[in-house]
């Protein structure tokens, strides 16, 4: 009895020992873990925020130095925006601007030097092929950045046969430009002006499409207005000095069905029939409508382009043919037009029915001797892309032929970009052939053809002294 009451008591007692024990370990806090042993637990999906990318700038101190023309209205703009490129590439651009007449002298001069100075330089693309031994092909970037043929496939033909030197693209075209005629409309279209004519010349009053028509008009508005017994309003106006004046006829070579001074097979065709009797009526009619028809006055043989600008939009001018493009918006502003009425435009007149017109282009090429060539065709890149045409094109003074077909479709359906008789033209065109020894012969040319608008040469004369530097220039 004892031992049962005493084995029921120490049983009691264990159990009581458990239950509390139980209940201390069920109340014991747990120790805080060690910094070693905090493991923080993955976040969820919905907790998992993506750190915001840290902008690269791939060309980071790198400055370029480009070579421009000085007071280009093409380029104008577009330099105005270069700090949206500098911000987003990191690339500093250093503009360098030179004359007209001292770009390809540069460029050539630099090469020869190997002087590194230039990075990218503006360059006419006639003329590429005496700068071409001083410029980067181009093949490898253009195929790493677009892939060769997805980038011919963007280009207009003429645009892109004009920096093929020797089978290497030398340069990336960027601006196209084709001579055309301007006319005051408010001369044109006036009834009583157009009833005059009408009776004159026995057909309706309009722009030129022929030789024989130009004089007609030319002859017709070139007067004395205020009756001082000088003319002080002339029929036609055209550039007679300088590359503007050389140019001009250059223009008047394709018109007549002669591709400039050497033909595709490197022949020199300028001076034999029946390319010499063609030249021959150039140069004659050009010579004549100074002295013999006086539609266009004696002091072109010293103007350029610009000069006759200023005369044109003082009233002193019916008609004015050469590179209008640069001008085309000035000359159809507000303030112009107040004064002598809206320009129109048209084709320049063929010679012969197989002609067309002269396509010339400028391009942005890399020499040899860049430091940045990647870089500098970064900015070639960017210069020539559509979405860059969109912000520096409305604000040009300066209209031409994008070589780009994005761009151009684009220009298309801007109001005022683009001259119509230029997009007319187009379609008859042909460019400069790649020889080294037309610009030997164009400076040449030039002189003698100042020579010949002064009269101090004839038209026989022009052609044969041509001719004879043509033939040393070839090796003949």
């Amino acid at each position: 009895m004892y031992k049962s009451k005493n084995l029921k008591l120490l049983i009691l007692f264990i159990v009581f020992v458990l239950i509390a024990s139980l209940s201390l370990f069920s109340c014991k806090e747990e120790a805080p873990a060690s910094e070693e042993e905090i493991e923080e637990a993955p976040a969820s999906e919905e907790e998992i925020e993506e750190a915001p990318a840290v902008a690269t700038k791939p060309f980071e101190g790198v400055t370029l130095n480009l070579l421009n023309m000085l007071g280009w209205t093409v380029t104008e703009d577009l330099i105005k925006i270069i700090p949206e490129f500098e911000e987003t590439t990191g690339i500093k651009v250093v503009v360098n601007d030179k004359p007209y007449e001292e770009i390809v002298s540069t460029t050539i001069k630099e090469g020869e030097a190997s002087s590194g100075v230039f990075d990218i330089v503006e360059n006419p693309a006639d003329q590429l092929s005496s700068t071409s031994r001083y410029l980067l092909s181009l093949d490898d970037l253009i195929h790493n950045n677009f892939g060769l043929d997805e980038w011919k496939d963007n280009y207009i033909n003429p645009g892109i046969d004009s920096v093929i030197i020797d089978g290497e693209i030398k340069a990336i075209p960027f601006q196209g430009n084709i001579q055309v005629g301007g006319y005051r409309k408010q001369l044109f279209e006036d009834p009583k002006e157009q009833a005059n004519f009408k009776e004159k010349y026995g057909y309706d009053l309009k722009p030129p499409t022929t030789y024989e028509e130009l004089i007609d008009v030319a002859q017709f508005f070139t007067r004395d207005t205020n009756n001082d017994g000088e003319t002080d309003q002339w029929g036609l106006l055209i550039p007679g000095s300088g590359g503007q004046g050389i140019y001009l006829f250059y223009e008047q070579l394709y018109r007549a069905g002669i591709q400039g001074y050497i033909n595709e097979d490197k022949e020199f065709t300028f001076g034999e029939e029946p390319n010499r009797s063609k030249v021959i009526y150039i140069a004659q009619f050009n010579q004549d409508l100074i002295y013999k028809y006086k539609v266009t006055p004696p002091g072109i043989t010293g103007m350029q382009y610009p000069e006759l600008v200023e005369m044109y939009v003082s009233g002193e001018g019916a008609m004015i043919m050469s590179w209008l493009a640069d001008n085309w918006i000035m000359l159809n502003s507000p303030e112009v037009k107040e004064k002598i009425g809206e320009t129109g435009s048209f084709i320049p007149p063929n010679s012969d029915p197989n002609g067309f017109g002269f396509i010339g282009f400028w391009a942005w090429a890399i020499p040899k001797d860049s430091k940045n060539p990647e870089a500098a065709f970064e900015f070639i890149k960017w210069a020539t892309s559509l979405d860059t045409a969109k912000k520096w094109l409305p604000n040009t003074k300066a209209t031409f032929i994008p070589p780009q077909i994005d761009v151009q479709n684009w220009t298309l359906t801007q109001e005022g970009l683009v001259i119509p008789a230029q997009i007319e033209a187009s379609d008859n065109t042909k460019g400069a052939l790649p020889w080294p020894e037309i610009s030997i012969i164009m400076a040449d040319a030039q002189v003698y053809y100042e020579s010949l608008l002064g009269n101090s040469i004839t038209p026989e004369e022009f052609v044969d002294n041509v001719t004879m530097s043509a033939k040393d220039a070839l090796g003949e």
